[in-house]
């Protein structure tokens, strides 16, 4: 393999110093970006790492800049291929075209509805084939989420594409299982994740007082600075949250290293909820997850690595025991494949010659464990604080969302809001 080639490496904000602020605004990115960065980030690499702005910045100035400097470029993209990032894909084959460069996408998905509903394509295949041309055409290639999205691709006339599964579960070693021995009842201590703590029945906080909801975006801005918040007006701050968020009971981060050690410190062993980073990161630390699919993307990366979720195994929050869940838990196929597809996905690097540090990736973990973080949990700490934040909620009057397959519509005062889960 050829080990001298330059890598530029493109991000969609800068991975190398602490996020302390909400312009980036999911930190479930961090870990999937996490992962990807670790792989080409070595002394013994010659990688560059990149936000897209940045790169646009360079090619506006000079547009010979990337063949001066890099000879590959490496993309992560988890749902690409969806109507809400339709302009994304032209805007993406653009940059690609003007690189000039072999570039390599890498764990791209569609986002569907759960039922693996082909209708999206129609709105979206001239840019889907602008953005796959351009890949294609670059001297690269592109390696997808799952199996649906080969499926889908498919019927816009691309054939035998690669599925590699998200590599976020590839930060893992090759031999990685998920420990299938089981703690008592009495040690059980469930990490929860979904879009809006209400999406969780009360009956699991209340069953299980000592879980924590880990917030992926919603809340953050509060949990950073909770004296700063002006404007609270809408569902994400409906009940249950004022009562959990009163007992430090909601957690999360911005920044990777925070979050896993927020998890490790925790002493969590089990994973609940609808947030698909948000349950990896649990079995990046080896914490058993069960996954509630809501749709295509969470449902065809769990099928591919076969992680227990809704769609195999009933569970209603309302009636069962999260316990009970957590005892019928069966890893054993995710840990008789996981190295299986581990292997593919090196082989998929290896024979494209891209070099990397798939076996050896801990350099830019160690790296991010230095960094200087802004911790929230000082504010959160500080007791004036919360009670300013909690004083705010109790003065406003709150709001009703609903659900739209994979849409969630918010009322505010009478004025819809929609946006994407």
């Amino acid at each position: 393999m050829q080990t001298d080639k330059r890598i530029l490496f493109i991000t969609y904000t800068d991975f190398f110093k602490p996020i302390n602020n909400m312009l980036y605004n999911n930190s479930g990115d961090t870990v999937y970006y996490t992962s990807g960065i670790s792989m080409f980030y070595s002394k013994g690499l010659d990688s560059t790492f990149m936000s897209v702005q940045s790169v646009i910045d360079n090619l506006e100035q000079d547009r010979e800049w990337a063949r001066k400097n890099f000879d590959i470029c490496i993309m992560m993209e988890a749902n690409i291929f969806s109507e809400y990032y339709n302009q994304t894909l032209a805007d993406n084959a653009h940059i690609i075209n003007t690189l000039k460069i072999p570039t390599f996408v890498l764990g791209a998905g569609c986002q569907s509805t759960i039922n693996y509903s082909v209708d999206f394509l129609q709105n979206i295949k001239e840019n889907s084939k602008k953005y796959i041309d351009a890949i294609k055409n670059s001297g690269g290639d592109i390696t997808l989420r799952g199996n649906f999205t080969k499926f889908a691709l498919e019927q816009l006339g691309y054939k035998d594409l690669f599925v590699s599964g998200c590599p976020s579960l590839f930060l893992l070693n090759r031999d990685f299982k998920i420990n299938t021995s089981k703690i008592c009842r009495e040690n059980f201590k469930p990490m929860l994740n979904a879009h809006f703590v209400s999406d969780i029945s009360n009956k699991i906080y209340k069953d299980y007082t000592n879980s924590v909801f880990f917030d992926q975006d919603l809340y953050l801005t509060s949990l950073y600075n909770p004296a700063e918040v002006k404007d609270i007006y809408d569902s994400k701050y409906k009940s249950p949250f004022k009562e959990l968020y009163s007992q430090n009971r909601i957690l999360g981060n911005m920044n990777y290293y925070m979050w896993r050690k927020q998890i490790k410190e925790g002493g969590f062993n089990f994973s609940y909820g609808s947030r698909i980073h948000g349950n990896i990161i649990a079995l990046q630390n080896n914490i058993p997850a069960f996954v509630n699919i809501i749709d295509s993307r969470t449902r065809e990366l769990v099928e591919f690595f076969d992680i227990p979720n809704s769609m195999t195994t009933k569970f209603n929050e309302k009636y069962d025991d999260l316990y009970d869940l957590y005892l019928n838990l069966n890893y054993d196929k995710f840990n008789q494949n996981f190295s299986k597809k581990y292997d593919a996905f090196k082989e998929f690097l290896n024979k494209n010659n891209i070099p990397n540090c798939l076996d050896d990736n801990n350099e830019y973990l160690n790296l991010v464990s230095t960094f200087s973080f802004y911790d929230y949990q000082n504010d959160l700490n500080v007791q004036d604080a919360k009670k300013l934040f909690i004083k705010k909620l109790n003065k406003k009057r709150f709001i009703y969302k609903e659900k739209d397959g994979n849409r969630r519509t918010l009322h505010v005062f009478g004025i819809k809001m929609r946006y994407k889960i």
